[in-house]
């Protein structure tokens, strides 16, 4: 014997998951600009880190270093699917110029930070992070997550890709970035 409540539940649900998208579709878009074309300066911006408010970072403070920006989301799958692979490099290549700037683009929902605390505990991420609050997002015109951009030390963009990247592939793109004689 039903009691109806089934019924409800899943309208309910796909109703809230419609609410949620919309949400996060508004919160990537904003920006009219057209992705950073490689070669160009790598825009700047700065936002605060994980756990420290106070401070806060961009790619302009690493120049002469390699920088990966890995813009992702806790909700987002193929994010999840590339982060062992980021924590792998970040071990790897901590002893190189290579810096990785992981930029969380979750909504501005009271409790992020202990989300997103509770995801890199869960996936036992030892990098740090920092918190989007959207102008990293449209400094880069991220429109669909994971995005990452490679940074050369130059400071010029010389990779934006949407997707997932495989890790073999984003190696060898460091390999070659870190070859490159420092200007």
């Amino acid at each position: 014997m039903s009691s109806g409540k089934p019924n409800v539940i899943i309208p309910t649900l796909s109703f809230v998951l419609l609410l949620a998208g919309v949400g996060v579709a508004i919160f990537m878009s904003g920006s009219d600009e057209q992705e950073v074309p490689t070669g160009q300066p790598a825009p700047a911006f700065s936002v605060p880190w994980l756990g420290a408010s106070d401070q806060s970072a961009g790619p302009q403070d690493y120049r002469g270093n390699v920088v990966i920006l890995d813009f992702w989301a806790t909700y987002c799958e193929p994010c999840r699917r590339t982060m062992p692979a980021l924590q792998d490099i970040f071990d790897d290549y901590a002893s190189q110029d290579l810096t990785l700037l992981s930029v969380n683009v979750d909504g501005p929902d009271v409790g992020r930070e202990q989300l997103v605390s509770a995801f890199l505990r869960t996936f036992r991420l030892r990098f740090p992070v920092l918190m989007d609050n959207g102008s990293a997002a449209r400094a880069y015109s991220v429109s669909g997550i994971p995005h990452i951009v490679l940074v050369d030390r130059a400071g010029r963009v010389r990779l934006s890709h949407v997707g997932v990247l495989e890790e073999d592939q984003l190696r060898a793109q460091l390999d070659d970035l870190l070859a490159e004689p420092r200007n």
